[in-house]
């Protein structure tokens, strides 16, 4: 399983997104459209040594100025919740932003996604209701909202910060191996500012990133996930228990996805170092469904389909019973759409 070759057109541009190989020509015009899955900070770090270049400076800086706006919005929630009692521990993209990048800016978008004990979920939505957070109207698929361990997003007056509320760091299957007591045995304070905010341990966080590829498939919008999981293991490589992923994967049926993630960033160029002897060894088997999934990402040819998504899902990213268990939520979905709003607050929102 070798690096990515010099034909494929993205080749150039995988190395500066997963090997940060800046002596890479910047990507040509046609690559720059990967931007749009990204915030303008994040391009310009990721794509480009100059932000004039492919991408417009103006556009640049106001949306950094916009994502400032919105990490101080997240950090000035977690401080809220935090004086109001809540246990958050803040998953995901925020703790992304504030561990693997050299500034959070660059990372930050508009989701603040926080794990909370089940019983603490009101104290979460009556803390934040009297700044005027309310939950909205999520776009959802035909079988409405089915993910059993977070609810809709519950926003801001102004729309442009959205408060994740988990109560599981993520949806079925994922719990079956990797449950709310588990992550925050193992989790971390982490300074933010002038507070201290609980996060997940290295290992934690590459399996909820390795779970929220799955969930979307390995379809475009899994491009934030791949440079995320290449920023981890440059920061943090040595901190992840490839031991403990496997096992977790194992416990929730996904070991496939695992060997997914893990594959297609080898194929892609993520240099062999970055994942050590362990994490070689949790490499899935080759197969034509897998070799048709990387050709599209090398050659940035990108495509989603339902059709494609039901197809990759056995092949590629759950073990049978998840598969199954994931199309009858689907089923029950269709017959009974649930909005993802907490019972006792429907009305109000």
């Amino acid at each position: 399983m070798g690096a990515i070759s010099d034909s494929p057109p993205g080749a150039a541009l995988w190395r500066r997104l997963l090997a940060d190989d800046h002596a890479q020509p910047a990507p040509s015009a046609a690559q720059s459209g990967f931007a749009a899955a990204l915030t303008s900070p994040y391009a310009a770090w990721a794509l480009l040594d100059q932000p004039a270049g492919q991408l417009d400076a103006v556009s640049v800086e106001q949306s950094r100025l916009h994502s400032l706006y919105m990490l101080q919005v997240q950090r000035q929630a977690l401080a809220e919740l935090a004086a109001a009692g809540v246990e958050a521990v803040a998953i995901k993209g925020f703790a992304h932003a504030h561990l693997h990048y050299r500034q959070p800016v660059i990372r930050i978008i508009g989701d603040l996604d926080i794990l909370v004990p089940r019983q603490q979920v009101a104290a979460v939505i009556e803390a934040m209701r009297p700044r005027g957070f309310r939950f909205g109207a999520a776009h959802h698929p035909r079988w409405g909202f089915i993910s059993d361990a977070s609810y809709i997003p519950f926003h801001s007056p102004d729309g442009l910060c959205n408060i994740d509320i988990h109560v599981e760091p993520d949806a079925h299957p994922l719990h079956r191996g990797l449950d709310a007591a588990l992550l925050r045995s193992q989790m971390r304070l982490v300074a933010v500012g002038d507070q201290r905010v609980a996060m997940p341990s290295a290992t934690h966080q590459w399996v909820l990133l390795v779970s929220n590829a799955a969930k979307d498939r390995f379809f475009p919008s899994v491009l934030r996930k791949l440079i995320d999981a290449a920023a981890l293991l440059r920061v943090e490589g040595a901190a992840i228990d490839w031991r403990e992923a496997a096992a977790i994967a194992k416990r929730a049926q996904m070991s496939k996805a695992l060997g997914t993630m893990l594959r297609l960033l080898r194929v892609l160029g993520l240099p062999i170092e970055m994942l050590g002897d362990r994490g070689l060894a949790l490499v899935g088997p080759d197969g034509p469904m897998f070799r048709q999934l990387a050709g599209q990402w090398r050659n940035l040819s990108l495509a989603a389909s339902p059709a494609i998504g039901l197809l990759r899902e056995p092949a590629l990213l759950y073990d049978w019973p998840a598969v199954i268990d994931r199309q009858r939520r689907r089923l029950s979905g269709l017959m009974r759409p649930q909005s993802g709003v907490p019972a006792q607050w429907r009305e109000q929102s």
